[in-house]
């Protein structure tokens, strides 16, 4: 460094190090060109802790609002000195020293703790009813929170409608939302009742309409059974009560096949409906018929693999084949393939006749049955017990005596598989019955 100069350019140097000068620490400057002093305006003197003649405060100062020049701000707050030494921090700072003092200042929405009708807040459509509270700081209400445009008539964003009125049975429910089935609120003219729950065996239905006799819907409590239908001699009756379900009205009437005459009811010889059977009592005419309840029938249910019992023939009708060999189900009944038999008895199509619907184990009538088969002869032809169907026996000839085993009576032991008893039933136990 030569005689005469404070520094070399290019020097560095922190203000609060520049002899004579009271800088803050935190800035830098450098030595000037010609190499006589320090760039001074690069330091400045705002955070010196000195108030200078250009600054309104200096950086960091902290002041109760009450004495900022010029301003009205309450006691008991402070505020300060902004970075660049020319003013305070009080529009932040300061604020709250006026908002609550129960004086509407300038620059305020309200005074804190305010309350008013939402329906009052300007530039706002809110409904009347509810009521905001102005802010802790005083620039609003609190009307995002509190305040509702539901009922103002205006669908609004977030609203299914908006009708405006205070009906919860019309259209548009009082929470702006369509009113629909299931919403609890009956809406009048479309709906005769809402209960809200999805039960259709209570007083109202899910489609929002009274549950009555007829609808197909039991009501509980009131209605013992509803079909649906206007049919009165069904089992149930049209006033939704359990009937024997029976069409007894048709009982004489002219017919040509069962379902002519109804549930319960069969057409019977001479083309009359008659009652069918209900139950396997009714079916005593002969040994080993039981109740098709279905048909309301007296068959074989046994033959054929049972094909004339309920599961395997719940409609139609059933016939007997020739020399009652087997028994089959006609599912599409038609009067010339079932015939006009009485109960008890099947029609044989191949000879148009009614023959009883089982082979007697007893007196054998398998030989009349088949008298006009000629290979094999009548007699090869015998009542097979369990099934009381007509089979053919082995080793067949006109000197041998058909149908020899002896049936066992009931009540005398019987051997399962190997023993026939007299009543046609199976060995059951150890015993016949």
């Amino acid at each position: 460094m030569d005689a005469g100069e404070v520094c070399e350019i290019d020097d560095k140097i922190e203000c609060s190090n520049i002899e004579g000068e009271s800088y803050p620490e935190g800035k830098y400057t450098i030595c000037n060109d010609d190499c006589s002093g320090w760039r001074d305006a690069l330091c400045g003197t705002c955070g010196n802790g000195v108030k200078d003649s250009n600054e309104t405060c200096d950086a960091g100062v902290i002041i109760d609002c009450s004495l900022i020049s010029g301003e009205s701000y309450k006691a008991g707050v402070t505020t300060t000195c902004n970075d660049t030494c020319s003013g305070w921090n009080d529009e932040d700072e300061c604020a709250l020293t006026t908002c609550g003092d129960g004086i509407l200042d300038d620059g305020e929405t309200c005074e804190k703790g305010t309350v008013i009708d939402c329906s009052m807040i300007p530039g706002k459509s809110y409904v009347s009813g509810t009521t905001a509270i102005c802010n802790n700081v005083c620039t609003g209400w609190n009307d995002l929170f509190v305040c509702s445009l539901c009922g103002n008539g205006v669908p609004d964003s977030g609203e299914e409608c908006d009708d405006g009125n205070t009906s919860n049975n019309d259209d548009c429910k009082n929470d702006c939302t369509e009113n629909t089935c299931g919403d609890t609120y009956i809406r009048t003219g479309e709906e005769e009742c809402d209960d809200g729950n999805d039960s259709n065996n209570d007083e109202c239905l899910n489609s929002c309409i009274l549950n009555i006799c007829g609808d197909g819907f039991i009501r509980t409590d009131e209605e013992e059974c509803d079909d649906g239908n206007d049919n009165n001699t069904d089992l149930c009756t049209n006033s939704c009560e359990i009937g024997d379900g029976c069409a007894t009205d048709n009982l004489g009437k002219t017919c040509t096949i069962d379902t002519e005459c109804g549930l319960c009811m069969i057409c019977t010889t001479g083309g009359k409906c008659r009652e069918g059977c209900k139950t396997d009592d009714d079916c005593k005419m002969y040994t080993g018929l039981k109740c098709n309840k279905k048909l309301f029938r007296c068959t074989n249910v046994y033959a054929s693999l049972m094909a004339c019992g309920e599961t395997k023939c719940p409609a139609g009708c059933c016939i007997a084949d020739a020399g009652f060999t087997s028994v089959q189900c006609l599912a599409t009944p038609s009067a010339s393939q079932c015939g006009l038999c009485d109960n008890g008895d099947l029609y044989m199509p191949d000879e148009s006749k009614c023959v009883p619907a089982v082979c007697s184990t007893i007196s054998d009538n398998c030989e009349a049955l088949n008298a006009t088969s000629i290979d094999p002869a009548p007699e090869c032809f015998e009542c097979k017990s369990g099934e009381f169907i007509c089979k053919e026996t082995t080793n067949c000839s006109s000197d041998v005596i058909i149908n020899a085993t002896q049936c066992i009576p009931a009540g005398q032991k019987c051997v399962t598989g190997a023993s026939d008893c007299c009543s046609g039933m199976p060995c059951v136990e150890g015993y016949c019955y």
